[in-house]
């Protein structure tokens, strides 16, 4: 070998040349982009603080691009409600210009119910507006449209909000009621229950009663719809609800019989003798009612006649202690018609003195062995009947008894009869008309049908329903238990019958494991494969064998439930503590076996061995355990049931429903606008600045020209309005609401927040602007190359790395050749 140069030599020329070759490429690509380096690396001692700049400067650009997005959103939200503030100032300036008039001309009233109507037309367009398809009034809901009035016409509205029977709710909670039920949903899967017969009507109560506390947060005021019922189907609105949640009274409108019961009958008990006076015995019967007259006349001198006053009808006869039973009333007008009597010293007291007892009145002659002749009656108190003349609406009718004589009323039928033929043919049909000064049917009511002499009234009532029947709960004592081998099946059935019980096994799943214990050929675990539509039969998927079991088995859950049922139970009376427990054979008490029931529910029992025993029973309590009843009625035979037994709780099928206008929600979205900034957006279609302005418009809307419920009728609806659309417009209104306390959110104070957030993301993204041209310069302090001195740099490099070029070239040449 006579090369000088060597391998590691080479090596170490080569790296240094790469190094070169390498720094030269970096000075090019910085020469051409301007900057320093194209990596952090190249900057290493300042790149954090270059990274820090970076990032500042896109969250900057990120949060000036959302504030970009959100001011488009709340630019046409603002527009929204400056377009709907239009609209309502509008129609305030007509509404008002209205309540300087009679309020009663026809022309008026439609104008201005049409110009509402219109109105809610057009906030349901301006509240469902949205923007690449989310809904801006719409919560967090956005992809659902929030606003839905169901407006079709005024006339469809009308016919929902009649003004009368059902009217626009007053309040808000009542306006925004939202809820559905067609079933217990608090007694589902529960032990003998049937949860779709959770509903029962009574007709006399105007009451609509669930089994359990369905209507807790049910508002009074709220309008609900009932479907799905035999008798029952309507709009009704809800005038109270019971404290337990169970019972809504619903607003109803009928007459009642009882102004035509008052009578009153004379009797003489003694006849006259030489040494005797005759005596007569008035006896007052039946309902006696305010305005009723009493009237007794002895001896044709003129009667004397009483006037029942609403002191009579209560407990003390003076207006304390309550309302009055009609024995105590009865009483009362009795006592008072005596004292009249015998203060009448003119010309009653001369023929005769009066004492009282209960409801009679014994009146006894002045004068032995001298007659008198007692004339006595008992008239309905004489009523108006007030109606506008259908000529002159700036004129009203009165008709009085000098027009018709007197007037009956029918609960049943609905009608309100003239004893006089023709009397009541000038009252035309759809006219509202107002009865008063009669005992029980003073009110307001509107004219369905009229003969003349007979007017038939628009009515609403509820049907007795779900009071008998379809059960609620069901439960039968003493059942057999039959096993099926070819279908794996077993069912209950009533004892000693091939009759299936329904919801036995109610509560039970497929899957489930259950234990059966009790049977001669199957006591063992099982698991359900299917129940049956009815409840009362399960399959399993294990083998079972053909057996009828009548003396008792027990069936519980092994996993997931308290499933428990026991065939051989027996029904348990108690008179001394009017019980009603239901126990297995060995008499230990069968736990929650009535909790599907609930205090205050009917109940019925039958198949029972004492006749007596089968009756219907009021629940007033329930045991902790659920085991045991106890019952407002007399238990008069304590007894166990032997046979198996039977009792019952009564309900119908049926949907009950309110529904909301608005489908959106109301929870809040927060905007940030910068890192230290953020404001909450809560503006939803149900915002009480449109709320409020939305029921005022319902609130005129509601209701026909001329009927009951007609604006012209119920002109206090006006102020009403007039107050809720000046608290929906303006921040600072004057004197009471008509309704309580409102929410205090109105049109101003919005567009005052949008106006606010508007700004405050504009000055953000000001201040964005300036940061981000800061950081620009700071970050091309730090990356920027020097030209002059890059340039000065890569000749340096290009003139180095020729020269180690040459220089390698050189010494790989070299050899000891050259030298010897």
């Amino acid at each position: 070998m006579t090369r000088i140069s060597t391998r590691a030599a080479n090596s170490i020329l080569l790296s240094q040349n790469t190094r070169l070759q390498k720094r030269l490429f970096d000075g090019q690509v910085s020469m051409t982009s301007e900057k320093k380096t194209n990596i952090y690396q190249g900057i290493a001692i300042d790149s954090r603080r270059l990274i820090n700049i970076e990032n500042s400067t896109t969250l900057m650009q990120r949060f000036s691009s959302n504030n970009e997005q959100m001011d488009v959103k709340l630019n046409v939200v603002n527009t929204s409600v400056e377009a709907i503030r239009k609209i309502l100032t509008d129609f305030r300036t007509n509404l008002d210009n209205f309540s300087t008039t009679s309020k009663e001309g026809e022309v008026d009233n439609k104008d201005i119910q049409d110009q509402a109507f219109q109105a809610l037309k057009e906030f349901e367009g301006y509240l469902n507006i949205d923007i690449d398809g989310q809904y801006l009034f719409a919560g967090n809901k956005v992809l659902t449209e929030p606003i839905n009035f169901g407006l079709t016409t005024l006339d469809d509205f009308q016919s929902k909000f009649n003004g009368d029977t059902v009217s626009v709710a007053t309040t808000r909670n009542a306006a925004l009621e939202d809820f559905s039920y067609s079933q217990d949903v608090l007694n589902q899967d529960v032990f003998s229950v049937q949860s779709s017969n959770f509903l029962q009507f009574e007709e006399a109560s105007s009451t609509i009663k669930a089994t359990s506390s369905l209507f807790n947060n049910l508002t009074v005021g709220s309008t609900i719809s009932v479907d799905d019922t035999a008798s029952n189907n309507g709009t009704y609105q809800v005038t109270a609800v019971s404290a337990d949640g169970k019972t809504a009274t619903v607003k109803t409108r009928t007459l009642t019989d009882t102004d035509n019961t008052q009578t009153a009958t004379k009797a003489t008990t003694q006849a006259i003798g030489a040494s005797q006076k005759q005596i007569d015995e008035i006896t007052l019967s039946n309902v006696y009612g305010v305005g009723d007259v009493v009237s007794v006349n002895v001896d044709g001198v003129g009667a004397l006649t009483y006037n029942v006053v609403a002191n009579d009808l209560t407990v003390g006869g003076d207006g304390t202690g309550g309302a009055a039973t009609n024995a105590q009333s009865l009483t009362h007008i009795a006592t008072k018609v005596t004292a009249a009597i015998n203060a009448d010293t003119t010309t009653m007291a001369q023929l005769t003195s009066a004492t009282s007892t209960g409801a009679v009145i014994r009146l006894t002659g002045a004068v032995n062995n001298t007659t008198i002749t007692t004339v006595v009656s008992a008239t309905e108190a004489s009523p108006t009947i007030t109606f506008r003349d259908p000529d002159n609406v700036n004129k009203t009718i009165n008709l009085t008894a000098t027009e018709f004589n007197s007037l009956t009323f029918n609960e049943a039928n609905n009608t309100i009869n003239s004893a006089l033929t023709g009397a009541l043919q000038n009252i035309p049909v759809g006219t509202a008309f107002t009865v008063s000064g009669s005992s029980n049917n003073d009110g307001k009511y509107t004219v369905k049908t009229n003969d003349g002499t007979s007017l038939v009234i628009d009515s609403l009532k509820l049907t007795d329903e779900g009071l008998s029947g379809n059960t609620f709960f069901d439960l039968f004592t003493n059942t057999d238990v039959n096993f099926d081998a070819a279908t794996k099946t077993i069912e209950i059935r009533q004892t000693g019958t091939t009759t299936p019980v329904p919801n036995s096994f109610n509560g039970i799943t497929v899957g489930q494991a259950i234990t059966l214990s009790g049977s001669v050929s199957n006591s063992a675990p099982y698991t359900v494969a299917s129940i049956s539509s009815d409840g009362s039969s399960i399959t399993v998927a294990e083998t079972i064998a053909n057996e009828t079991d009548t003396n008792g088995v027990n069936i519980v859950s092994t996993n997931n439930s308290n499933f428990s049922y026991k065939s051989d139970s027996q029904l348990v009376f108690n008179s001394t503590n009017e019980t009603i427990q239901l126990t297995d054979n060995a008499s230990n008490a069968i736990v929650n076996a009535f909790g599907g029931l609930s205090v205050g529910m009917k109940i019925t029992t039958s198949s029972m061995p004492t006749p007596s025993n089968n009756a219907t029973y009021t629940i007033s309590s329930i045991s902790s355990d659920g085991s045991t009843i106890t019952v407002d009625e007399d238990i008069l035979i304590s007894e166990t049931d032997t046979d198996g037994a039977r009792i019952s709780s009564f309900g119908a099928a049926g949907t009950i429903s309110a529904n909301s206008y608005y489908d959106g929600d109301e929870q809040t979205t927060t905007h940030r606008v910068s890192k230290t900034q953020s404001f909450t957006s809560d503006i939803d279609g149900i915002d009480p600045a449109f709320e409020k302005g939305i029921r005022a418009l319902q609130m005129i809307a509601q209701g026909v020209y001329g009927t009951a419920g007609g604006l012209d009728q119920n002109t206090e609806r006006v102020d009403d309005a007039l107050n809720l659309i000046k608290s929906s417009l303006q921040r600072a209104t004057s004197g009471t609401l008509p309704f309580g306390a409102e929410l205090s959110g109105n049109m101003e104070q919005l567009q005052i927040d949008i106006g606010y957030h508007r700004f405050q993301m504009q000055t953000a993204n000001e201040i964005n602007i300036n940061l981000t041209a800061f950081f620009d310069s700071a970050v091309a302090d730090i990356e920027n190359a020097d030209l002059q001195a890059t340039v000065v740099k890569l000749l340096d490099d290009q003139v180095a790395l020729e020269a180690s070029y040459q220089a390698y070239s050189r010494i790989s040449q070299l050899s000891l050749t050259q030298f010897l």
